[in-house]
């Protein structure tokens, strides 16, 4: 038996394709009740998206504005609403 396991085998448990995405007014009322601050990992957590996307939109200037605390990457929780507002459908 190979050590390594089959594309199927890896993503039989994969339960990030099968959640729902989050809705505008569920992630608004979330954005409210989050701190002024927001670290990468929060935000990637409240978007439901991997942190490695949230750091290549920062790479690529597409996302949420960020600035640096130290060597720490903040967003604005105002920057955040904004940037969510622009991409409503």
């Amino acid at each position: 038996m190979s050590k390594y396991r089959s594309l199927a085998e890896r993503s039989r448990g994969t339960k990030s394709l099968s959640r729902p995405l989050a809705s505008e007014d569920v992630l608004q009322d979330d954005l409210a009740s989050l701190p002024p601050l927001l670290t990468p990992h929060e935000l990637a957590t409240l978007l439901r998206i991997p942190l490695k996307t949230l750091y290549q939109w920062h790479y690529l200037r597409t996302g949420p504005e960020a600035f640096r605390v130290g060597r720490h990457l903040r967003y604005r929780r105002s920057a955040v609403a904004r940037w969510l507002d622009d991409f409503t459908v």
